[in-house]
């Protein structure tokens, strides 16, 4: 199943995923904001991640988040009665909750640790812009995290999966930027890095 999104997020970025409340939401904002979610997941010791079931992009991305971060998620939703909840996270070792706004009651404090979905710029969904409007090729630069000092491989893998592995390179191995549009990997961010003839096409000059 992870393989076929990260598949489809490539080959058609700027088609609907999702339908939500008559809003449509595609499928690189779908990845854009899971992998956002995984790097952050990667990080923290809980192995067992509970989600709280809201009809949100959010949602869907989280447990999209969670299988990038090689983790288990157990949904739980907030209607259930409270003791069926305590009993679902015990059984199940829940030690995170992911919640939205409407989630923040799912599990009191006491049971499991908790966050709030957080969401960024989706990647994908400014490449696909780009794409269309400057028929330019991706490439992605990869950098370390500057605390850590080495790339986590997952990055890399997740990068290539999604990209094709001649797309992603080492940042210190490129010299110079070209038309091409760069993406900048670091610390679980993605910046954009515009080659100078690209800028001026889009923004009429060089920045």
């Amino acid at each position: 199943m992870l393989a076929d999104i990260m598949k489809a997020a490539l080959k058609y970025a700027d088609r609907p995923a999702f339908v939500i409340e008559d809003e449509t939401y595609t499928y690189s904002r779908l990845v854009g904001q899971a992998i956002s979610i995984s790097h952050t997941l990667r990080n923290l010791k809980e192995n067992v991640v509970g989600i709280a079931a809201e009809n949100r992009i959010e949602t869907y991305a989280s447990i999209l988040a969670v299988l990038l971060a090689g983790k288990t998620y157990v949904i739980l939703h907030p209607d259930y009665p409270a003791e069926r909840k305590r009993q679902i996270a015990r059984q199940a070792g829940i030690g995170l909750l992911l919640y939205g706004p409407e989630g923040n009651t799912v599990l009191p404090p006491d049971v499991a640790e908790r966050a709030v979905f957080q969401s960024q710029l989706a990647l994908l969904n400014d490449i696909a812009d780009l794409l269309n409007r400057h028929h330019c090729r991706v490439r992605i630069l990869i950098s370390p995290d500057y605390n850590q000092k080495v790339l986590h491989p997952k990055d890399k893998e997740i990068l290539c999966k999604l990209f094709g592995e001649a797309n992603v390179f080492d940042f210190s191995g490129i010299n110079e930027y070209t038309n091409d549009y760069h993406y900048y990997y670091e610390q679980g961010h993605y910046r954009p890095l515009l080659g100078k003839k690209l800028m001026e096409r889009i923004y009429g000059h060089s920045l």
